[in-house]
């Protein structure tokens, strides 16, 4: 008898190929046009409000007087003026700033402007000399330890005035001075000490982790001891 071979089954292979066109590499062109950055208004340039001053990545330069910045970090102008790049050691000693002088020569148009100097009003107008006019009260005194009539503050009595509600209260700028009178003094402000309030928020945050951790290890003893109560009755039982 004989016997017939055994074939093995027949192997069938498929291969698919794309349906549709290629679109391009996946991760973009590597050669993009610049983003022409840089400075666009010149030194002592003039410019009006809007005007595109200097474009960047991050704060190379920071902004100044009469001038804001962008979102994408840009500087434009916000008045009629005159472009100036400057340092203020008084707000950061590295720092460099750009700002526009609202006049274009002498000593006004040095930036950054002294802290106690005299600053123009942004409204586009012209400063003209007032005149008092006849038969006008005399101004009154700026310090406000004397009234009108030049009587000391010490020497003045306390009147209380009536409001709404039938209820009797002190002048305002007199409860303000209720600090100075009770000798009660402050801390003087430090311009380079800008973490203090940030170093107290640090200390109260830590204070409070520091209880809340204390607590839940009270808790977790607590937890410890009655399962041990737990198992030591068990064992007795």
């Amino acid at each position: 008898m004989l016997k017939q071979a055994i074939k093995p089954p027949a192997t069938f292979t498929f291969s698919r190929s794309a349906s549709h066109a290629s679109q391009g590499r996946a991760n973009g062109p590597k050669d993009s046009a610049g983003r022409r950055l840089g400075a666009k208004k010149s030194a002592s340039e003039y410019v009006v409000p809007g005007n595109i001053i200097f474009r960047q990545r991050g704060t190379k330069w920071f902004p100044g007087e009469n001038v804001s910045i962008g979102k994408d970090h840009t500087i434009y102008s916000i008045e009629h003026g005159y472009v100036r790049f400057y340092r203020d050691p008084q707000k950061h000693p590295k720092r460099r700033y750009i700002g526009v002088s609202l006049a274009r020569d002498g000593p006004k148009s040095i930036l950054p402007t002294p802290p106690n100097a005299v600053r123009r009003r942004r409204l586009n107008m012209i400063a003209v000399p007032r005149t008092p006019e006849p038969g006008a009260p005399s101004q009154l005194p700026t310090s406000p330890d004397v009234i009108a009539s030049g009587t000391p503050l010490q020497q003045r009595p306390l009147v209380e005035r009536l409001r709404t509600g039938h209820a009797y209260r002190e002048v305002n700028w007199e409860i303000g001075r209720s600090a100075e009178r009770a000798g009660i003094t402050v801390r003087d402000f430090d311009r380079k000490d800008r973490w203090l309030a940030w170093r107290k928020r640090q200390i109260k945050a830590k204070k409070t982790a520091f209880l809340k951790a204390t607590r839940a290890d009270r808790k977790g003893k607590g937890k410890q001891k009655a399962r041990q109560a737990a198992k030591s009755g068990k064992t007795r039982k």
